[in-house]
């Protein structure tokens, strides 16, 4: 399968990854000794892979991840724990840029675009 993949580590998206055999990938992860309990895949259009991952790399912002967002921007996720138990997510200005980019080409809102994704994950 064609997709974005979210492994877990019990409920916290710990990694998110892309590839053209998701199945091959979680497996050459096992073998390399990530740490995970759990993956969720999410098929995706070959074309989407890069946009659908840095979506959902923006939504959960992954510890495993966190690196890599570093170097691309130079500067960290927020993330924080609203009174109601909610992850409230405060993207740096160059992330929230590439993120209403990506919202803006489907012709969409940031907002609609990350719900978008979160309905597409719970399908």
């Amino acid at each position: 399968m064609i997709g974005v993949y979210l492994l877990q580590q019990d409920d916290e998206v710990v990694y998110v990854g892309q590839s053209v055999d998701i199945k091959n990938r979680i497996k050459a992860h096992k073998k390399d000794g990530k740490d995970f309990t759990n993956y969720i895949s999410i098929e995706c259009c070959k074309n989407l892979l890069n946009s659908t991952e840095e979506a959902y790399i923006l939504l959960f912002n992954p510890k495993l991840n966190i690196r890599r967002a570093e170097i691309k921007t130079g500067k960290r996720l927020k993330v924080y724990e609203s009174q109601k138990g909610m992850k409230i997510v405060q993207l740096e200005d160059d992330i929230h840029a590439i993120a209403k980019d990506k919202a803006r080409k489907l012709g969409m809102t940031l907002r609609g675009y990350l719900i978008m994704l979160i309905k597409k994950d719970n399908k």
